[in-house]
């Protein structure tokens, strides 16, 4: 469905965009209304946990002070004059930041990167490198380079453009995005390391992006679908993510269920068969079990 920038290359997989008036007679493309949810530009890092964000892509780049953070068990820094590039969907927590901290962060839907830079293969590697380590060191000429990447975007989200503002965010974002993907390159040949568990582990998630796991939370039905046994799917998904499959199907069924479940509108009970369960008690079990709360004690 999709084909994720970095991160997005590990939930999205390759997807044929359909495109209408393709025809060579046909020149003259549909201009497209820009959706302002598309990008989102902060200067904090407050809303990186905010359920309203899940799934974005974050593009962090830090101009002062440092900034920590564990995922999983594994602790990095982002210090001064370097950058990171994570999906928000991952278990980010133990937040800690300097006085003098400041930072632009870079919020993009992984459907508007898609759409922007459609049918380019060479992000999967690079998928590996920022699972292990989601910090990229960058020198001040990347630096500068990714910052005028950021202010642009900012500067022309502030001067939209009424007629073809789409057409102009999907090329500033495409700038930012081939820009990452060159440094990352640089840092990294792709001749260093081919690794096949990657590929495994990027089918395992575009699986589970693609919402099986509102009714599959089964590990040996993922890997039946990648032909695999579900003890070596659990190896590889530990040995390229530092997580087994298990903590990946319930982490995205616990993300979309805590983001649904404080939406008063959906009744509980609507939650709970959309999701598979064969009965509400069920449903309340797997809710208490990893929530600590009963839905309608979370929901209060």
């Amino acid at each position: 469905m999709y084909k994720l920038f970095f991160m997005k290359n590990i939930y999205f997989c390759k997807k044929n965009i359909e495109r209408e008036n393709n025809s060579p007679s046909c020149k003259i493309q549909r201009k497209m209304e820009y959706n302002t949810k598309n990008i989102i530009i902060e200067s904090s890092i407050d809303n990186l946990l905010s359920s309203k964000l899940i799934l974005y892509i974050a593009h962090i780049i830090c101009h002062q002070g440092s900034f920590q953070f564990c995922i999983g068990e594994h602790k990095f820094t982002l210090n001064k004059g370097e950058t990171m590039v994570v999906n928000t969907i991952y278990p980010l927590a133990d937040f800690e930041t300097t006085k003098d901290f400041e930072v632009q962060v870079v919020y993009i839907n992984p459907s508007f990167i898609e759409e922007a830079i459609p049918n380019v293969n060479h992000g999967i590697y690079n998928t590996l490198i920022l699972l292990k380590d989601p910090i990229i060191k960058i020198n001040s000429k990347e630096y500068e380079l990714l910052k005028q990447d950021i202010n642009n975007i900012e500067e022309r989200l502030a001067h939209s453009t009424k007629d073809f503002m789409h057409e102009v965010m999907m090329c500033a974002v495409k700038s930012l995005y081939l820009d990452y993907s060159q440094i990352l390159n640089n840092q990294y040949p792709h001749s260093k390391e081919k690794n096949a568990g990657t590929t495994l582990m990027l089918r395992f998630l575009h699986l589970l992006e693609m919402g099986h796991y509102r009714k599959y939370r089964e590990v040996a039905w993922y890997a039946s679908k990648l032909c695999v046994t579900p003890k070596y799917l659990s190896e590889v998904c530990n040995r390229v993510s530092g997580h087994s499959a298990i903590f990946w199907i319930n982490r995205f069924t616990t993300v979309e269920l805590g983001r649904l479940i404080q939406n008063r509108n959906i009744p509980i009970a609507r939650i709970s068969e959309q999701f598979g369960f064969s009965s509400p008690s069920y449903f309340s079990r797997f809710f208490l079990q990893h929530f600590g709360q009963s839905p309608s004690t979370y929901r209060k």
